[in-house]
Formats: C-alpha cells, structure tokens, sequence
C-alpha cells in the first residue's frame, strides 16, 4: 500500500510539473523507497559469517537467468507501452495518455505485496503440500479480486481519480476503461509469472519474458496513435495472460498439482 502511495503521489506531481512520460516510469522507481521500512527490523537480518559460501551454484544460475526473465518481461507488460507512446504521441494526448496510465497502473501495484508473499510462501513450500497449496492459492484469488473490484472502481470514479490530477478530460477519461482492462492482464501475467519463479519453472519464466518482449514489439510497430495504442493493449495483453495460464494450468496438471488425492 505504501509502495503504491509512493508511485501515485510522486506521478501526480511529477507529471502535473513536467508532464512527459519520464516521469511515470521514474514514480515506479520512487516506489521502491518503500522498502527502505524493512530497515525497522534491521537488527534481525543475518549477520556475516567467517565461512565463505560460493554463490555460483547451477541453481543461482539457473534461477538468475529466470529472475532477469521476470523483470524483462514485467517491465514490458508494465512499462512498455510508455516507451511507445513517448515515442509517437503529440504533447497533448501523451498528457492525456500519462493520466489515465498512471491511475490504471495503480491497479497491479496497490495488490502487489500480495505477490511478494506469494513469492516468499510458494519458493519455501513450493512441493505439493495441502495445506501450503490452498493458502497459495487463496493469495492468488485475494489478488486477482483486488485486480478486478479495483478496475472496476477505477472506472466508476474516473472522472473523479483524474480531478485529483487535474487532467479529467474527455479524453483521458475515454481511455480509462481500456486501461484498465489491460492492467488487469497485465497483473494476472505478474501473478502466473511470480508463481512459476517461485516454484523453479524456469521454462515458464522464460515463456513470461518472451511475451512480455512481444507485447512490447507489437505496441510498438501497431500502436501508433492513442486510439490504435489502446486498441492493441488490452486485447495483447489477454492473449498473452491466456498463453502463458495454458502453460501454467498444463505444468500443475503434469506435477499434479491441485489435483485430488489418490487412493
């Protein structure tokens, strides 16, 4: 929730001074400040030890190269259609297009620390475990909840969300409702993505960076103006969450995860 403070406040007024999309992404960096309260437990943190421990294992390989997988591709799904619109879009409708992008990319990060204890619960107990498997899988629908009834508010009180920005136009809250739809996507993809780094599926975090460079590609070459831009988005972004929950849904079959006990 802080972390989401943080981003909305410092884009709000970052963009209300300098109004370019620079200073979107910068709030999503701003919003990292947010973890500087874990110093309050500093104390608890492990101490040095004289035994050296060689990190460079075939396991920290393995999970280093689907960590920059996950970044690349959350970074695409969520950041990458600013890179596009910076590029093509005239000052007046990037000032649009910042507004409402900056409230719609609000959705997946105000749900956020719920992946974190995703992260945290499913890369300890990520073996088929019962009691683990259903409190991982209540996160994940606590998540994709808070997605939905937050997309949905989003648009009911657009108008509203944009005042307190001082750019609630027409247009920018014409494209709210797309928006949205794509954040909602967008934060599905983060979840499946965020489960399989947890559970060591190292060819879906892969398959989750792929997409996410090819979400980005195709907004690039097809989303030329703001009206083509969203047009693309919501509809990529849905394939791209149904290709990888296929993938996903077929892994926890084949590792017979969730599936009845046998007898």
């Amino acid at each position: 929730m802080l972390a989401a403070v943080l981003r909305v406040l410092f884009g709000a007024i970052t963009t209300k001074i300098w109004p370019v999309a620079e200073c979107a992404v910068l709030a999503s960096g701003v919003m990292l400040l947010a973890n500087l309260v874990l110093l309050f437990w500093k104390n608890d943190f492990p101490r040095r030890t004289e035994k050296t421990i060689f990190p460079w294992t075939s396991e920290f390989r393995d999970f280093l190269v689907a960590s920059a997988a996950w970044a690349v591709g959350t970074n695409c799904f969520s950041q990458g259609d600013l890179l596009v619109a910076n590029k093509f879009f005239p000052k007046e409708a990037l000032d649009a297009y910042g507004s409402a992008g900056l409230l719609a990319r609000a959705l997946p990060t105000a749900v956020g620390p719920l992946l974190t204890v995703l992260f945290t619960h499913r890369s300890s107990r990520h073996h088929h475990q019962d009691d683990a498997l259903r409190e991982q899988l209540k996160l994940l629908g606590l998540y994709a909840a808070g997605l939905i009834s937050g997309a949905i508010c989003l648009f009911v009180l657009r108008g509203f969300c944009l005042q307190l920005l001082h750019r609630n136009t027409p247009e920018a809250a014409g494209m709210i409702g797309r928006f949205a739809i794509t954040m909602v996507f967008v934060g599905l993809l983060q979840a499946v993505g965020t489960w399989s780094l947890a559970s060591r599926w190292i060819k879906i975090s892969l398959l989750y960076g792929g997409l996410g460079l090819a979400y980005w590609m195709t907004l690039l070459f097809l989303g030329k103006s703001p009206a083509e831009l969203l047009r693309v988005m919501p509809v990529v972004a849905g394939i791209s969450f149904a290709a990888l929950f296929l993938v996903w849904f077929i892994a926890m079959r084949l590792h017979k995860i969730g599936a009845p006990a046998q007898t």
